[in-house]
């Protein structure tokens, strides 16, 4: 799993995490608020501290909600909260390495993108409407099979609107052409650095109006007949464990950290909240470090 995010301003309303439930089982989440800068980032810390609340903060007495349950139950808990007409585009997904089913729901997001194993890139069906409109709202459940070799990429609108200096969009067409011509074999880190890459190039000097963020999950194919049974690349509560805390190990955290993240400290969250990736400043922007 890997992600990385670039802010329009100092601070972003882009949202991405990495969950970890089980040793099977890691929730992903990407969510892009409406508008930019600090009262973008205000309710993307909001979203953010709401999510780990009813998902990471539970007790015997009560159960993980179900993908569609939560989204319902977190957009009834955000409405009117911000205003009227502030909402959150959010696709929030859970992937179990055993049944490699992908579970998810896609309120209002950009249509997350499948690579299989032969690099076929297929766009999943749009879903529900954003979180944040309407409290009585309800959305609709998704899954899918990602077996080995496969990956998940998601990213907000503000990678298919970067504009070049000649005020044309990068466009949703041209990311599918970067995925499909992705080099051989690659993992989540490389996905995120080759289309970043990309975006970075094609927008060259180009203010950015608005944030970005891309987030992959890959699975690993199966090990070779030399490895042992157990291959720790398999657990993916681990690596997201590992995604976190190579963010946070001072041997290994960069001076310039996620900027959203950097909201939710600054914004006065109790539940402490960890950085996921760190990013370092390069011409046209951050990459993950």
């Amino acid at each position: 799993m890997w992600g990385v995010t670039q802010p329009a301003r100092i601070v972003s309303g882009d949202l991405y995490d990495f969950l970890s439930f089980t040793d099977r089982e890691v929730g992903l989440i990407c969510a892009d608020v409406s508008g930019k800068g600090t009262s973008a980032a205000l309710m993307m810390a909001n979203l953010q501290a709401v999510t780990h609340g009813r998902l990471l903060l539970l007790d015997n007495a009560n159960v993980r909600p179900a993908p569609d349950a939560f989204v319902a139950a977190l957009n009834r808990e955000i409405s009117g909260r911000f205003g009227d007409n502030r909402y959150a585009t959010l696709f929030y997904g859970e992937f179990d390495s055993q049944t490699q089913i992908l579970r998810y729901v896609n309120a209002g997001h950009m249509p997350p993108i499948i690579i299989s194993a032969e690099g076929e890139v297929t766009r999943l069906p749009n879903g529900d409407l954003p979180v944040g409109l309407f409290p009585d709202a309800t959305f609709q459940e998704h899954r899918v099979m990602v077996p080995r070799g496969s990956s998940i990429v998601v990213y907000t609108d503000g990678v298919s609107d970067a504009l070049n200096s000649e005020g044309e969009e990068f466009g949703e067409e041209r990311i599918m052409r970067c995925l499909t011509s992705l080099p051989r074999p690659i993992d989540a880190e490389g996905i995120c650095k080759h289309l970043a890459g990309k975006v970075a190039e094609w927008a060259g000097g180009a203010d950015r109006s608005d944030d970005s963020t891309i987030l992959a999950l890959s699975v690993d194919r199966l090990p070779s007949k030399d490895k042992a049974v157990r291959d720790d690349n398999l657990d993916l509560a681990a690596n997201a464990r590992r995604a976190c805390n190579s963010a946070t190990d001072p041997k290994l955290a960069d001076p310039v950290h996620f900027q959203s993240t950097e909201a939710v400290r600054n914004f006065g969250v109790t539940r402490p909240i960890h950085d996921h990736r760190t990013v370092e400043t390069i011409p046209n922007g951050p990459k993950p470090s």
